[in-house]
C-alpha cells in the first residue's frame, strides 16, 4: 500500500465568506466535501483527514504587515462593520465578515498543513530512493526524480 492521503478539511474551513455572489462562495469547499464522502473517501483507511488549526500571526507576517492583519482582526469584529476600504476591507472584492481573521487564518493554515505533509511524503520518497542508490551518479538521479 503506497502512502495515505492527507487532506486538510474540516467544516470550519466553510466560514471563510465573503456573502453570496462572491466567487469565493465557500459553497465549492461543501460540495466538495459532500462529494468525497458520499463516495466514502473521507473515511477510506488509507486517507487521513487534518483539521487544520488557523495560521499564527508569524506566519501571515511572511505576506502581510502587523497593521493589514490588524485591520483584518477589526473589520471582522463585532459590529462587522469596521471597514477600512484604504486596506480593501469592505470593498466589493473583500467584503467584511464575522470572525474573518480567524476563518482567514485557518484558510492559511490549511494551506499550510497540506504543504507540510507533501513535504514529509516527498522527503520519506526521497529517502528511500537515496538509501537504494549506491553509486554517486544514481543519487543525483533520484535527486531530480524527486523535485
Amino acid at each position: 500500500m503506497g502512502e495515505p492521503l492527507c487532506l486538510a478539511w474540516d467544516r470550519s474551513l466553510l466560514a471563510y465568506d465573503f456573502g453570496p455572489g462572491h466567487p469565493m462562495s465557500p459553497v465549492r469547499l461543501d460540495l466538495t466535501a459532500r462529494l468525497l464522502d458520499a463516495f466514502g473517501l473521507l473515511t477510506a483507511p488509507s486517507v487521513v483527514v487534518v483539521a487544520p488549526e488557523p495560521a499564527p500571526d508569524e506566519t501571515l507576517l511572511l505576506v502581510h504587515t502587523q497593521e493589514y492583519i490588524d485591520a483584518v482582526r477589526r473589520s471582522g469584529a463585532a459590529p462587522y462593520n469596521t471597514y477600512e476600504p484604504d486596506k480593501g476591507l469592505g470593498t466589493d472584492d473583500d467584503p467584511v465578515f464575522a470572525d474573518m481573521h480567524e476563518a482567514s487564518a485557518r484558510i492559511v493554515g490549511a494551506s499550510e498543513s497540506a504543504m507540510i505533509l507533501i513535504e514529509a511524503v516527498r522527503d520519506a520518497a526521497l529517502k528511500q530512493q537515496l538509501a537504494k542508490r549506491q553509486r554517486g551518479p544514481g543519487m543525483i538521479v533520484a535527486f531530480f526524480e524527486w523535485v
